[in-house]
């Protein structure tokens, strides 16, 4: 359990607090995203060609970025590791 996100310098309550806000706040992103799609439908604003994959996909991009964001808040440390993955695959 120790080795629980590759950051063994971060507290063990913090990664679990982490990945547990961002797995819930990434469910609830699902369903709101979800609602979304449906309320245009519904309504005749977009039919469901235009409304289900690039609605989802614009949202989805938005939502991974606020999850990022969210997880780099409670661990910091997560941005280096990030980078430090990004620098090796360069290097290669």
């Amino acid at each position: 359990m120790e080795k629980f996100i590759a950051i063994p310098k971060v507290p063990l309550i913090t990664r679990t607090l982490a990945v547990s806000i961002v797995g819930l706040s990434a469910y609830f992103a699902n369903i709101a995203r979800i609602a979304f799609e449906v309320w245009l439908l519904y309504n005749g604003i977009l039919p469901w060609s235009l409304a289900h994959y690039p609605t989802g996909l614009i949202l989805g991009v938005f939502a991974v970025a606020f999850l990022v964001i969210v997880a780099d808040y409670f661990i910091p440390e997560i941005g280096d590791l990030a980078l430090s993955v990004s620098d090796g695959f360069r290097r290669r």
